[in-house]
């Protein structure tokens, strides 16, 4: 069946056509599986990353790589790219509602740190080994029975500033300072929500342990466009 472009995608399409946005990096195409049926096209990326499911039981995030340009068939009058796909196998029970394609996107889907990773003289979170870079995008929630550190609601959009090391701090999505005013308690993830979401699709499954599953991808480019002239 068809897919179409997310609303906020083909803004983006348009203006890489007059130089006014940027291609997105083909490094960073990954696959997302998302288990939710309230997200659509109109949706927010981090309202998508909020419902990816978690790395576990055979799911990580699968990079999407077209190797070749494809050709413009003459006949439908399109651009017609190869077709890629991703596959895994579930080692658990895997179920999801939807798949989404991701731009500019992270590798890894969570991290997961404590509460001593929580300075809240400095306002800043330590989490070892993390890829991120200032204006990335966060989520955060807690684990079963831990109490989220204050400063932050859970599942909502957090930019990273001030990065050193393995530490940070945060602002709003608006770019207001986050001030940490408690560490809580127990254990958190904190979900990898940079990046701009390329197209979805409705996909329907419940995979149990050793079952595979692929998705094929086949973009095309139309052509048509608009113009009016006096």
């Amino acid at each position: 069946m068809p897919v179409t472009y997310q609303n906020s995608f083909i803004t983006r399409l348009a203006l890489m056509q007059v130089g006014r946005a940027s291609a997105p990096n083909p490094a960073k195409i990954y696959l997302l599986c998302i288990d939710s049926s309230s997200v659509g096209r109109a949706s927010t990326p981090a309202e998508i990353f909020r419902w990816e499911i978690p790395a576990a039981n055979g799911y990580t995030r699968r990079n999407m790589v077209w190797a070749t340009d494809g050709a413009y068939d003459n006949t439908d009058q399109r651009h017609e790219l190869p077709m890629v796909s991703a596959t895994f196998t579930a080692t658990g029970l895997i179920q999801f509602q939807k798949v989404a394609i991701a731009v500019d996107c992270h590798a890894q889907t969570d991290a997961t740190f404590t509460n001593s990773g929580v300075n809240t003289g400095s306002s800043t979170i330590t989490i070892a080994g993390n890829s991120l870079v200032n204006g990335d995008s966060v989520l955060f929630r807690p684990d079963a029975g831990a109490t989220l550190f204050g400063g932050v609601t859970a599942h909502t959009e957090y930019k990273v500033t001030g990065k050193s090391g393995d530490s940070f701090g945060l602002t709003t999505a608006a770019g207001a300072a986050v001030t940490l005013s408690s560490a809580g308690s127990g254990t958190f993830f904190m979900r990898y929500a940079t990046g701009q979401i390329m197209l979805m699709d409705d996909q329907i499954v419940l995979l149990q342990s050793g079952r595979p599953w692929e998705y094929q991808a086949n973009l095309t480019q139309m052509n048509s466009t608009y113009g009016t002239g006096v």
